[in-house]
């Protein structure tokens, strides 16, 4: 679809459309090429591996540093999330599981104190989160999902970063493996 296309379709100027493209372009979910029009970028089982690395460090590494000064408020409110999230995944509702995880987590990184690192990871998360929407759909990711955030709040209320760390990294790769075999399938 062409540029002019968007504008007429969505009904709005180009600059937005323009923002938009780039948007999706710098998170690698799109290759524009200049008088040849733009194309969905695949993402394949190499790709989760080399993704779910990189979430790994920085979600690693953000959790280190958050976990150690994390408020008992926060850690109620985180409670609270990881409570909704096991009863939506009870449900099977996982659209808005992962709207609650993604605050989950993100609640706890914004501990870290840096913007830029909650950026980067949020960048990652937009790039495959529609897998994870897929990934779901498998027993073994639900047990994933619902040991993690439990065992993370324990790692919170002992402010053990180091621990939480290891958590995180290591879902995060279990995760990976899984949709490589996702993919593969």
């Amino acid at each position: 679809m062409r540029e002019q296309d968007l504008v007429e379709h969505f009904g709005v100027s180009r600059t937005p459309i323009r923002e938009a493209l780039r948007r999706l372009e710098s998170d690698e979910l799109i290759q524009v090429t200049p008088f040849r029009g733009t194309r969905v970028c695949s993402f394949g089982p190499e790709d989760f591996q080399e993704e779910y690395a990189v979430r790994a460090a920085l979600e690693g590494f953000a959790i280190k540093l958050a976990v150690p000064k994390i408020s008992d408020a926060k850690i109620n409110r985180l409670k609270k999330m990881a409570n909704r999230m096991d009863k939506l995944l009870d449900d099977g509702d996982f659209v808005a599981f992962l709207d609650v995880n993604r605050k989950f987590h993100m609640t706890i990184y914004e501990g870290a104190g840096s913007n830029r690192l909650v950026s980067m990871i949020e960048s990652s998360w937009d790039r495959e989160n529609l897998y994870r929407l897929v990934i779901l759909s498998k027993p073994a990711a639900l047990n994933i999902e619902k040991v993690i955030h439990q065992d993370m709040l324990e790692a919170c209320k002992r402010r053990d970063g180091e621990w939480a760390c290891e958590l995180v990294q290591t879902s995060l790769m279990k995760v990976a493996t899984l949709m490589q075999e996702w993919e593969k399938s």
